[in-house]
């Protein structure tokens, strides 16, 4: 009877693992930018970034995240993986500045007791998609 130990799956490279997390950061943030940020009338009225100034920058990183992705799987070079990193800190950096203004407007609005006011999940999935891509910077070689 043979009792070898069981087959172990290869871990994956820092490039791989890189070029995954990143590419799921991108990922969720262009899917954040089509969910709802606020809604009015109790979800009757949803109110999404798509075709605004901040969701047309959001896409745009989103699309250069991704494009440094596939260069970090295909290349994993250092100077990739510091754009990686400094689009990371951008993208954190403006979804948090995006959640302060979407929190004040949140704040304005909710005073009015007719237009029921609702915080949607669509900043909440930038931010989370942003921080992943950050963490990217984290992956040693």
């Amino acid at each position: 009877m043979d009792r070898s130990s069981p087959r172990r799956l290869p871990r994956p490279s820092a490039r791989i693992l890189t070029g995954a997390m990143a590419l799921t950061g991108a990922a969720l943030v262009a899917v954040g930018v089509t969910l709802p940020w606020l809604s009015f009338f109790a979800g009757l009225q949803p109110v999404t970034a798509l075709g605004t100034p901040n969701g047309m920058l959001l896409f745009a990183g989103a699309a250069v995240v991704g494009a440094l992705a596939l260069a970090v799987v295909a290349r994993g070079s250092r100077l990739v993986r510091r754009g990686l990193t400094i689009a990371g800190i951008v993208l954190t950096a403006f979804s948090a500045y995006l959640v302060v203004g979407l929190i004040s407007i949140y704040r304005d609005v909710s005073a009015d007791p007719l237009v029921v006011a609702q915080l949607g999940p669509g900043l909440a999935v930038v931010g989370a998609g942003a921080l992943l891509v950050l963490a990217t910077s984290f992956i040693g070689d």
